[in-house]
């Protein structure tokens, strides 16, 4: 979620599933710690279970992620309503 500044976004931490990493994605919708969502990957889309949200700025991306925030990969849906 990006505030009225434009500065300050909110990072959804996930561990994937099929390897157990935990890594950080852009999100600009309300989610939850404990939720499940789809998010984008190197080879399509993965489902990760959400374990921390992060709010920081932009030019700060890079203390929690490998890449600037433009070249962040995002958070398409909450899993949710498909899980159930």
């Amino acid at each position: 979620m990006e505030n009225k500044k434009g500065n300050e976004v909110t990072l959804v931490a996930g561990v994937i599933n099929a390897t157990g990493k935990m890594l950080y994605w852009k999100c600009d919708f309300e989610i939850h710690i404990g939720d499940y969502a789809i998010v984008q990957n190197m080879n399509g889309h993965d489902l990760i279970k959400v374990v921390g949200l992060v709010k920081t700025t932009k030019n700060t991306v890079g203390r929690f992620a490998n890449t600037k925030y433009e070249n962040m990969k995002e958070v398409i849906s909450s899993a949710e309503g498909i899980l159930e």
